[in-house]
């Protein structure tokens, strides 16, 4: 008994220097994982990578240095790392398994930020739900909507989706269709409808714009507007020509019909 105790006052005092340095080892490798990681960040910020790729990366590049950091701290204490490292591969097959769809999220996030099929910033519809990307998180897309609601998606169900991505050309066609009475000129109608198209700075002219009848209503003839403008410019030309349209049918008279109903009274 005497001879053990001696030989732990004997062993405690290069412990505690290995301890020490282990710590100071941990300390200092925590620290440089987070420049490292700040200056991945910049430097693949001089490239044109999302900016959700390039914290993907960063905190991968970080926290395997933690990882490589921890081990070689634990290693220097004199523990075997051997146990450790299968302990933590068990554990990582475990968790695998009881997380597979949390991995399914995992893969779909790093096929997303990879394929480019969307970036921060890019208008997208998904499954019904239009919204502006703000971050693709590797589990998670979230999404804000116009009107200021925030949509969360995991990537596993977002990567098997239909994306219809409204920003990623610099064009996008304009489709609008005005009803006039069968009363109406058709040939007066599209005049004023190309008058307020030649009025309006955001269409772009290098495409000639489409006007014709469409489709013959129960009770209008519908005609169709196609021209081009910025992807970006969309919406507010699509509400602008709208309202000119409404007030240029107004001043020339021409009728904007709706449904009506005969009712004859038989006596």
């Amino acid at each position: 008994m005497a001879y053990m105790i001696e030989n732990i006052r004997l062993w405690l005092p290069g412990f505690g220097t290995r301890l020490l340095v282990a710590a100071v080892i941990l300390i200092i490798g925590i620290w440089l994982s987070g420049v490292v990681a700040r200056i991945m960040k910049k430097f693949l910020g001089k490239f044109e990578l999302d900016r959700s790729i390039i914290v993907f990366l960063a905190n991968t590049v970080r926290i395997t240095c933690l990882v490589i950091v921890a081990i070689s701290s634990i290693s220097y204490l004199g523990i075997s790392t051997t146990g450790i490292i299968a302990a933590f591969s068990a554990c990582a097959v475990a968790i695998g398994l009881a997380l597979k769809d949390s991995l399914g999220n995992v893969a779909g996030g790093i096929m997303l930020l990879f394929s480019k099929a969307m970036a921060t910033g890019d208008t997208i519809e998904v499954d019904g739900n239009i919204g502006t990307v703000k971050q693709i998180d590797i589990l998670h897309t979230i999404l804000n909507t116009p009107d200021n609601k925030q949509i969360i998606i995991p990537n596993g169900q977002l990567i098997n989706q239909t994306i219809i991505n409204y920003s990623k050309e610099e064009r996008r066609r304009l489709d609008l269709v005005y009803s006039i009475s069968y009363n109406a000129d058709i040939a007066e109608a599209k005049a004023v409808i190309m008058s307020e198209l030649k009025k309006e700075d955001r269409i772009i002219t290098d495409v000639p714009p489409v006007i014709g009848v469409l489709s013959h209503g129960e009770s209008a003839v519908n005609i169709t507007v196609r021209a081009w403008c910025l992807s970006s410019d969309y919406f507010d030309v699509m509400l602008t020509l709208n309202e000119r349209v409404k007030l240029a049918f107004d001043e020339n008279r021409i009728e904007i019909p709706y449904n009506k109903l005969d009712v004859y009274l038989k006596s």
